[in-house]
């Protein structure tokens, strides 16, 4: 601004050469009264536009250097802004490539987890079929159980009552064996009373045919007797 102001002065005496920088009056013997009062007049006038145009230029000056300070400011801002962008960036950019890689990863993981998965759902679908196919085949040794069960109580059953019948069985054979060994010690009896009737001689012919009749009786339910033994015998082996 002041060499500006400078300038503007030194134009304004090269203009006229006459005129001298001292109080920017002209000379006292080259103007007459009236034109060195105009002269005077025009210069103030002149002094103060250019004194009011500095003001503003010097104005104009310190706002241009408040502005110029503000937009350094903010460049300065700006700039940090920017580098803390940038360093954000390859912050983020390096997460990125950490998240992609972990992205890939999870891929691979989840890829293998639905492997997996298929795997398990056709062991879960055999298993459920041989489930199936055993439960079946468990319903049909339970029906084999019940039938072989009955059977096995209806075989006790009959085998209790073999057992009840050979009892009772054993129970006539040892009654019938004990009658006919009682027959067979009456037979005996009569046997020796018959010899002896025979050897003394002293009794009659009739009650010889007696005795022979009732020794042919006693022979005859011996017969039957040992009969019925021997199919009492036979009866419990079939």
């Amino acid at each position: 601004m002041d060499g500006e102001k400078n300038a503007v002065i030194e134009c304004q005496c090269e203009s006229y050469p006459d005129m001298h920088l001292k109080g920017m009056l002209p000379k006292p013997e080259l103007w007459t009264t009236d034109v060195q009062r105009k002269t005077v007049s025009s210069m103030k006038v002149f002094t103060t536009i250019m004194l009011h145009a500095w003001r503003q230029r010097r104005e104009e000056v310190r706002h241009l250097q408040k502005v110029v300070q503000t937009l350094h400011t903010r460049s300065m801002k700006t700039r940090n802004k920017l580098h803390v962008c940038d360093t954000l960036i390859r912050v983020e950019q390096k997460r990125n490539s950490e998240l992609q890689l972990q992205l890939k990863q999870s891929t691979l993981d989840i890829n293998q987890v639905r492997t997996s998965c298929e795997s398990l759902a056709s062991t879960v679908h055999d298993l459920t079929a041989d489930k199936m196919q055993l439960q079946t085949n468990l319903h049909q040794r339970e029906k084999e159980y019940a039938e072989l069960e009955e059977i096995s109580n209806q075989t006790k059953r009959e085998l209790f009552g073999s057992l009840m019948q050979q009892r009772n069985l054993q129970h006539e054979l040892c009654d019938r064996q004990r009658v006919a060994q009682k027959l067979q010690s009456e037979n005996e009896q009569l046997i020796s009373e018959v010899v002896i009737m025979e050897g003394k001689e002293a009794k009659t012919k009739k009650a010889q045919e007696w005795y022979q009749r009732e020794m042919a009786r006693k022979d005859e339910l011996i017969r039957t007797m040992n009969g019925e033994i021997a199919s009492l015998v036979e009866k419990p082996k079939s």
